[in-house]
Order: structure tokens, then C-alpha cells, then sequence
């Protein structure tokens, strides 16, 4: 990886059949990827969803954004204490998205111009991505059962079975 310069130009973006992730951006919108670390530590680009359309989808990492032109609503869904919250984004608004958050974004369809942001996500998506989306309803449980998915849960089984002072 070198030094490196892009400009994050919406008529960049291919909205096209080949667009990146198909499943998630609707014809028009995608996103441009601009670098992504060797060992998956983080991944960054640029993305661009159009009017009417918008995004839904889980992070399993964390994202960081910063919006550089259009406006958005997101409702973000913390799911492991299934707060919600509802933003309205403009440009130069700096987003956190901590891993464990589901998402619903929209851009108005009389909003007269694209969505456009930058993004950082941290890992890349990718790192964990193919053992997670081989997760069985079992092994989802077999978390549960851990009792250490909150913090409050791991401080409590963290003292049990700690190492015996001598």
C-alpha cells in the first residue's frame, strides 16, 4: 500500500448491473472502494445511494462516515440492548456505527440529489464475514449461553472461574 489520492465523485460510483454489492444498493446507487489494508484491519470508500432508494443491513464491525453531499434519515438499531435512534444526516456530519447495529437508511425521493459519503470500516467486512454468515441458529445460541455478549454479563462470568490467588 502507497500514498494515494481520489476524489469522491459520485459519477464515479458504477450504479450498474456490475455495481458493488448488488444485494444491498438498488440500480443507481453503489459504492467505490478505495483502499483495503492486507490483513483486513480496515477498508475505505465512498458511497452513493439515489433518491427513493436506501440501505438496510447489519454491521458486524464498526463504520465511521462522513457525509459529503445530500441528506438521508437513518433509524440505527443497537441490537444487543435494542435501543433506537433516528438521525437526519447532512453534509459534514461525522457517523459512528459500532459493531452489533442494524441500519435502515433513506433518501427522500424528492431529495434532488444522491446520498454521498465516506466510509471507513473497522475490520474490513470481510475479515469475519465468512464465518458469520455460516452462523447456525445453534451457534447464535451457544453465545447467548456464554452469558458474555453485554458488559455487565462479562464482568459477572469473569470472576468465575478466575485463577485461585496462591
Amino acid at each position: 500500500m502507497v500514498f494515494d489520492v481520489i476524489s469522491a465523485d459520485a459519477a464515479a460510483i458504477d450504479g450498474g448491473p456490475d455495481r458493488t454489492i448488488p444485494g444491498i444498493f438498488g440500480e443507481g446507487s453503489g459504492m467505490r472502494r478505495f483502499v483495503t489494508d492486507r490483513d483486513l484491519d480496515f477498508r475505505a470508500g465512498y458511497t452513493k445511494v439515489v433518491p427513493s432508494q436506501g440501505v438496510k443491513t447489519f454491521f458486524w464491525y464498526d463504520e465511521f462516515w462522513v457525509t459529503l453531499e445530500g441528506n438521508a434519515h437513518v433509524t440505527a438499531t443497537d441490537r444487543p440492548t435494542g435501543e433506537v435512534i433516528d438521525r437526519d444526516l447532512k453534509p459534514h456530519d461525522i457517523v459512528f456505527i459500532p459493531a452489533g447495529t442494524h441500519i435502515d437508511m433513506k433518501v427522500a425521493p424528492d431529495a434532488g440529489q444522491p446520498f454521498l459519503f465516506f466510509y471507513i470500516a473497522i475490520p474490513a467486512s470481510n475479515k469475519q464475514a465468512h464465518w458469520l454468515a455460516a452462523m447456525t441458529p445453534e451457534d447464535v445460541e451457544d453465545v447467548r449461553i456464554r452469558n458474555e455478549h453485554t458488559p455487565e454479563s462479562f464482568a459477572a462470568e469473569s470472576k468465575r472461574g478466575a485463577p485461585v490467588a496462591s
